[in-house]
Order: structure tokens, then C-alpha cells, then sequence
């Protein structure tokens, strides 16, 4: 029991010092510096400025200006289509794209999709095209169409 009753007092005089933080004078030095208007003041505008440059040196888009579709021939039990999507290349070098050309019904489902891998030259508008055959009773069913693009 003395053993148990040592222990205690031992771990209830020692426990705050781990429970506390100590400073030195030059820590808190550093923590007032640090605390101070004048250094974050000072320190944040230059960061911003510097992602900024970084930045700006890398801009561009690419763009769809339009796309389009038309039915160009009915055999069978088929639809052929033809579609072009119209893209605007902004950045400085040539982009390799992966397009996607889809035929939506009214609640959003995709009927029919068909796909195509291009490179697009920098600063150019270029159209691209592409076709693809769907059923005729999904072809009934397409309200909308949708062009996705992504970069490869």
C-alpha cells in the first residue's frame, strides 16, 4: 500500500511539467516575432505574387464553341449519325484530347456514345467529326446530346 501511495504522490508532482508547454526566452522571442503584424504583413503579399506568376505563365482552356449532329443514312434496324464539335485551344502547346460524343434520353441516361482521340494545335479553333450507328428505337428516345473532353 506505502508502495501504491508513493507512486501516486510521485506521478501527481511530476504529471504537470508533462501537461505543460515550457518557453525559453528565445522561443518566446520567436513566438512575439512570429505573432507580430509587420512579418505576416510583409510575407503573404510576396506569396501571393509568386502564385500568381507560377500561374499565369501556365494558363490557357480548352473550349467547345459548338457541337453538332445529323442523321445521314437509316438501314435496318440502324441509325448512322455524324457529329463535329467545334474547340478552342488557348494554351501555348499542342493538347492531345480524348472526346466523347453522346446521346442522352429525356432523363439524362446515355443511349449511344461514340468517341474519338485528337491533338489540337496551340492557339487554334479546329472542329473535329466523328460517326457512329445507334438502334433506331433508342434513336427515337434521344432528346439531348452531350460532348465531354478530356485531356490525355
Amino acid at each position: 500500500m506505502k508502495k501504491l501511495f508513493a507512486i501516486i504522490i510521485c506521478l501527481t508532482i511530476t504529471s504537470p511539467c508533462w501537461a505543460e508547454t515550457v518557453y525559453t526566452n528565445s522561443s518566446l522571442k520567436k513566438y512575439d516575432a512570429y505573432k507580430g503584424d509587420s512579418t505576416i504583413k510583409s510575407y503573404v503579399p510576396n506569396r501571393k505574387q509568386l502564385a500568381l506568376s507560377t500561374t499565369s505563365a501556365q494558363e490557357g482552356s480548352i473550349k467547345i464553341k459548338n457541337h453538332d449532329y445529323r442523321w445521314t443514312d437509316t438501314s435496318g434496324n440502324f441509325y448512322d449519325y455524324s457529329w463535329q464539335v467545334k474547340i478552342r485551344n488557348t494554351y501555348n502547346k499542342n493538347k492531345r484530347l480524348y472526346i466523347e460524343f453522346s446521346f442522352l434520353d429525356r432523363k439524362g441516361f446515355t443511349l449511344d456514345k461514340t468517341n474519338e482521340i485528337v491533338v489540337i494545335r496551340a492557339h487554334k479553333t479546329e472542329t473535329f467529326r466523328g460517326t457512329g450507328m445507334i438502334r433506331s428505337g433508342l434513336a427515337s428516345q434521344a432528346k439531348k446530346t452531350l460532348v465531354k473532353i478530356r485531356e490525355m
